[in-house]
């Protein structure tokens, strides 16, 4: 099947981040419509073999609204945390924190999927604490389904087995992609992420 695609760009600070979640849930609401967010894009895709109508997704652009008053959907995922990785070690060492510091830090804010990309359903998550910030690994190593993971400013958990050079905190039995349901992503762009650590439930 044919497929037709369109590229929405925009200056970096232009935009608000509701409208930029919401207008990729409301792409994604057409029939035949897919739409993925970048950093400072979103791809749109129309998969039913028509050719894509700029004009049409130019006009459905601009004359979307954000609904400020919305409130996030908010999940708690469980985290069993591997404090005697080499991953984690590497964390501490970084940041001079103890075990139960990083566990301390890492749950104890809430945070914000930002977009969905790299792997279907991997949620790039705003919020980590600045204690935490840390730099990508100089040689990726495979990381399995359910690791979560930091690199830079951000936090991401892997829905299934990949490389990568994320530092590996834990992992999670929490489902992120299920291929049959309608909304295949569990997580999408503006909802909220809190960690919970395992060992306390």
């Amino acid at each position: 099947m044919t497929a037709y695609a369109i590229r929405i760009t925009w200056e970096p600070g232009t935009q608000s981040d509701p409208w930029r979640w919401q207008l990729v849930h409301a792409l994604n609401q057409i029939e035949h419509w897919s739409a993925n967010q970048g950093p400072y894009e979103i791809l749109v895709l129309e998969t039913s073999g028509r050719d894509l109508s700029s004009a049409t997704i130019r006009d459905f652009v601009l004359d979307f609204e954000p609904d400020f008053s919305l409130t996030p959907r908010t999940h708690q995922i469980a985290v069993r945390y591997d404090v005697s990785s080499s991953d984690f070690s590497a964390v501490q060492e970084h940041t001079n924190l103890s075990p139960k510091e990083v566990i301390r830090l890492h749950t104890a804010g809430v945070y914000v999927v930002d977009m969905i990309g790299f792997l279907p359903g991997f949620p790039y998550l705003k919020g980590l604490p600045v204690e935490l910030h840390i730099p990508r690994k100089s040689v990726p190593t495979r990381i399995n389904p359910g690791s979560i993971a930091i690199a830079g400013n951000r936090c991401g958990i892997y829905p299934r087995s990949s490389p990568g050079g994320w530092h590996v905190l834990g992992h999670t039995q929490h489902v992120l992609f299920d291929p049959t349901a309608d909304q295949p992503a569990i997580l999408q762009p503006g909802d909220q992420v809190q960690f919970v650590n395992a060992a306390e439930i």
